[in-house]
């Protein structure tokens, strides 16, 4: 299949959301849903849905509420294990770390104190104290909530913001398929709250745009950054 290119000119004002792109390929999906648009930077490779496609901060609200992630389950318990185990050699005990977007059951943060680590909880729905604001942190973790945030750079400034120095930011989001047909069918862009994707090259971009350099990533879903010391 050919892709087709825009320009900015046919999209009028439209941007990428991560470095300002303004070439775009269009990328449409069609199911029992109806027809959605999705936009991929040619220059980063960030895609993003239609603004049209958003659902309503309250029927977002609703489907977090929904999901079977109780902090007392085993397997929802083991997953975020495993996910301490890929990240644990970037941490230290002694370390200040942000759990952002923890959801309406805490886990990843309670795995982590049970674990012997110290961690502050903020969910933009269900723990919005921003208390965190006033703090600084050597690590800030986000899993599973950058691809629901349409515009991240706000995101991201607000989080190196509060971040130390030398500290590391890490990030837990679906890495998007290489081909625009694989991401058609990709499982990650049936949930109508997944509005953005991210794959190495647009977090790459990212490094650059903020200093900081990529420590590693796994190639699917997790990726370490650490600030440059300047």
């Amino acid at each position: 299949m050919s892709l087709t290119t825009y320009t900015k000119e046919y999209f009028k004002f439209m941007r990428c959301n991560i470095c300002g792109g303004e070439e775009l390929h269009l990328i449409e999906i069609k199911n029992k849903g109806g027809l959605k648009k999705y936009y991929q930077c040619k220059k980063c490779e960030f895609i993003f849905i239609d603004r049209d496609h958003i659902i309503s901060l309250e029927d977002e609200g609703k489907r977090y509420k929904i999901h079977n992630n109780e902090i007392s389950d085993p397997s929802y318990r083991s997953y975020f294990k495993k996910f301490i185990d890929y990240i644990e050699d970037n941490l230290d005990k002694k370390y200040s770390i942000l759990d952002y977007g923890s959801g309406p059951q805490p886990v990843l943060a309670d795995v982590m104190k049970e674990n012997g680590y110290d961690v502050d909880i903020y969910d933009k729905f269900f723990y919005n104290k921003k208390e965190y604001l006033d703090k600084k942190y050597d690590v800030i973790i986000s899993t599973e909530v950058f691809e629901h945030i349409y515009e991240p750079r706000e995101t991201i400034e607000t989080l190196l913001s509060i971040l130390n120095k030398d500290g590391k930011l890490i990030l837990m989001t679906g890495f998007s398929p290489i081909t625009h047909e694989e991401f058609k069918r990709w499982w990650y862009v049936k949930d109508p709250t997944h509005v953005v994707f991210y794959n190495k090259k647009t977090f790459e971009t990212i490094s650059k745009k903020y200093n900081l350099k990529i420590i590693k990533d796994n190639g699917k879903n997790i990726v370490v950054f650490q600030r440059r010391i300047t």
